[in-house]
């Protein structure tokens, strides 16, 4: 008798049906399996989500191509068995997909969410049963920011859907996008080519169509998104370089020594976290300490500097100290009594 089902059900099942040795499970031999659990699903259907569950990169398995029927199985020394997955691992998994949720795509997330919903199953059991004190960690353990958090924007998921399915296709993107200071919105035909998480906002790192080099564009700003066929030009691209870029605007990312004075309260935060693996401390005896650390020099490290206030003076570089000075200086007209009300 068929029963109520849903695409998460429907893969966990197929990844339990996978075998781990031989030539593999054809689609039909699925489906028949299926059948006698109570899953209507066509033989279409089923080869559908093998073709997806296959494509995420997720789950390691192999189509047997070599003779028809084709046959599905896990890569050689690969399996999936969630009833195998002890407290603990239920337990990190619960708490990496937080994090998980803020930056896979739906595509991506729907192909491990058989794994997370197993644990947090699993979790929720140990809880009510009290069979182990551990399984509750999960609700006793949480990640906060170190910096002010601020509302996410809001973004249209339809438009956040399609433009994660360009990506991960290598397609080229038509967007409806409205920059920043801009009155109305423009058509734009960009190349997208990774997502970027930074703080709440989520942004498209894509290069346009007729241009050169991969500019920032925030997924909020955008109403309509479409894919084209034209694919995209990945040649010369590295996200990881892209990223510290991005970071720069002053200092071109440039590794200096940065020589500074910090008061005992902060020398003990950095004895705890230095700045690098080598930064040296030196006791000048007066209540302060003088600190020495090869550093990128970018916006990342002044705010980190401006956010200590008094407790850090920068004595080298130079054009450190009167970046720092400039902002200080700004900070002070901005907050005299004179320009109050």
């Amino acid at each position: 008798m068929a029963r109520k089902w849903n695409t998460l059900e429907l893969r966990n099942q197929i990844l339990q049906m996978l075998p781990t040795r031989g030539t593999g499970i054809t689609v039909l031999e699925l489906t028949t399996k299926l059948h006698s659990l109570g899953f209507d699903a066509t033989k279409k259907t089923v080869q559908r989500n093998l073709d997806a569950l296959a494509a995420s990169g997720v789950y390691p398995i192999d189509c047997n191509d070599k003779a028809e029927p084709y046959g599905w199985r896990w890569a050689e020394g690969m399996a999936f068995s969630q009833h195998g997955m002890s407290v603990a691992e239920a337990i990190a998994l619960t708490l990496v997909a937080k994090e998980l949720r803020r930056i896979l795509p739906k595509s991506l997330l729907a192909a491990i969410e058989p794994q997370i919903a197993y644990a947090r199953g699993k979790l929720d059991a140990e809880v009510r049963s009290r069979r182990n004190r551990v399984s509750g960690w999960a609700s006793k353990v949480c990640s906060v920011p170190r910096h002010q958090e601020l509302v996410p924007p809001k973004v249209d998921p339809d438009v956040l859907e399609v433009i994660e399915e360009a990506v991960l296709a290598e397609k080229q993107l038509d967007l409806t996008y409205q920059k920043l200071g801009e009155a109305m919105p423009a058509e734009r035909r960009v190349e997208p080519l990774a997502i970027l998480q930074r703080g709440p906002t989520t942004y498209v790192v894509a290069r346009p169509a007729q241009g050169k080099g991969p500019q920032l564009y925030a997924v909020h700003r955008a109403t309509k998104a479409s894919i084209v066929a034209a694919r995209v030009r990945r040649e010369g691209f590295d996200l990881e370089q892209f990223v510290a870029s991005q970071r720069h605007i002053v200092g071109a990312n440039q590794e200096v020594d940065l020589v500074a004075r910090v008061d005992g309260n902060l020398v003990r935060i950095l004895r705890e976290t230095p700045l690098e693996p080598a930064m040296t401390i030196h006791d000048k005896g007066d209540g302060w300490f003088q600190i020495q650390a090869r550093v990128t020099y970018n916006t990342a490290l002044e705010q980190w500097l401006l956010g200590h206030g008094r407790a850090i003076e920068v004595l080298e570089p130079r054009v450190l100290r009167e970046a720092i000075r400039a902002h200080a200086t700004a900070m002070n007209n901005t907050y005299t009594i004179a320009s109050f009300g």
